[in-house]
């Protein structure tokens, strides 16, 4: 009966994803569409692997195994994820105002808004400078295995400066007329960034984002653009499998139906999803927070140091991945990739089911009201990232769509008020 379903429900976002895919290819643009693709990646394509290929035994992750096999848990997730894109076509977009976006800003505002990008695209080099181990970043991928404290805490700048440097040649690249010249010009920067920050979601990341630039400014039409995007998907693909076995230690070592199972936790949110359906279905068998909304407090006071605050909670995937393994509710130093829709699950119950599609329709919808290509680019990015990962991953990235989402919300409403004023 499970396997029907899954079939049945894959068909049925098979069908969305060609909906979507022909809305792109017309050139609407939804920032939520966007949305679709990646969650039919990482929700839809599991269902059928579980079909073709069988549900992994996760021997390594016991909790994994009995959600898994738990067949009301794969009903309720296979139901969830039907209505999902329902609830993103009715809510997630908005009347476009104008088909070709702009900027916002003129004369001396644009000039200085150009000097600040082009600062943050060199600001990896610039932090790197004051690196108290700048040498170990002639090995790529270093910061995987690196234990020092002092150097996992200056990498989180590293990070943040590489993240920042990428999103800026984005947004340089839609503001230049010169696409290809744009292009030779910031890929070593970008590459740079890559290199420094040293893991597969930067990768991908700057890939999205290229993708967009080249759909925003018309580049990619029609079969060039679902020829673009599969060759993007492949990549990752391959990039991914040549990442894992190149740095991590045991790699090697593994089986290729072990290897297959780590495969599906990178990729996969439906395993996720499940064990916090089982949670809510089994609350004394399964409890991942201790309180609801402990996670969401956590981002509320994410700048309070923990030394003032003891109790503060932890990010989500710390009690996820301790539930996982049955473990006392503290940080691992590593942890299991969630994504925002399990999460909300977990701080609000059974409303959470709602709340987290809901959630991504208004941020798609506040974006795009902006009309703007940077805010645009932004809300594309951050949807995308709720559906992969945590918040705390990319909060930084979150805070910088609030802040311009709010300021081009307001130069919009004082453009619609003078243009008012000129008609009287």
């Amino acid at each position: 009966m499970i396997s029907i379903l899954n079939v049945s429900v894959f068909a049925w976002l098979t069908f969305c994803l060609f909906i979507c895919l022909k809305q792109v290819i017309k050139g609407f643009r939804h920032s939520i569409l966007f949305a679709f693709i990646i969650f039919y990646v990482f929700f839809g394509i599991p269902l059928l692997l579980d079909t073709l290929v069988g549900t992994p035994d996760y021997n390594f992750y016991p909790s994994y195994y009995r959600v898994t096999r738990d067949e009301f848990t794969s009903l309720i997730y296979a139901v969830y994820i039907s209505i999902v894109p329902l609830v993103w076509w009715c809510f997630g977009r908005t009347k476009v105002l104008n088909n070709r976006t702009e900027f916002n800003i003129q004369g001396n505002y644009l000039n200085i808004a150009k000097i600040i990008l082009n600062v943050l695209v060199f600001s990896p080099i610039i932090i790197l400078i004051f690196s108290p181990y700048p040498k170990m970043y002639l090995h790529y991928g270093v910061i995987i295995h690196e234990s020092n404290i002092d150097a996992l805490k200056f990498h989180s700048y590293i990070n943040l400066t590489c993240f920042l440097s990428v999103i800026s040649i984005a947004a340089l690249m839609l503001l230049k007329k010169r696409n290809f010249t744009s292009l030779l010009i910031y890929v070593p920067f970008a590459l740079i960034s890559i290199w420094l920050h040293g893991k597969r979601n930067i990768v991908a990341m700057a890939i999205l984002l290229l993708f967009y630039v080249l759909w925003k400014k018309e580049i990619l039409k029609g079969k060039k653009l679902v020829i673009f995007g599969s060759v993007a998907l492949l990549f990752l693909l391959g990039y991914s499998s040549l990442y894992q076995n190149a740095l991590r230690d045991n790699e090697s070592q593994l089986t290729n139906k072990m290897k297959f199972e780590n495969f599906r936790i990178d990729y996969g949110r439906d395993v996720a999803t499940k064990m916090t359906i089982y949670s809510e279905l089994h609350p004394k068998e399964s409890k991942i927070l201790e309180y609801r909304g402990e996670s969401i407090l956590f981002y509320l006071t994410i700048f309070v140091p923990r030394k003032i605050w003891l109790e503060k909670p932890y990010p989500y995937a710390v009690y996820f991945t301790d539930e996982v393994f049955n473990l006392p509710k503290e940080p691992l130093g590593w942890g299991l990739t969630t994504s925002w829709l399990e999460e909300s699950i977990a701080n609000f119950g059974w409303l959470g089911f709602l709340i987290g599609p809901l959630l991504i329709s208004e941020i798609a919808r506040r974006g795009d009201k902006t009309n703007n290509l940077i805010v645009q680019a932004l809300t594309v990015l951050v949807i995308c990232l709720f559906l992969v990962v945590e918040l705390s991953a990319f909060y930084s990235i979150f805070i910088l769509w609030v802040i311009s989402t709010l300021y081009f919300k307001n130069k919009s409403k004082l453009h619609t008020i003078r243009n008012l004023d000129k008609g009287s």
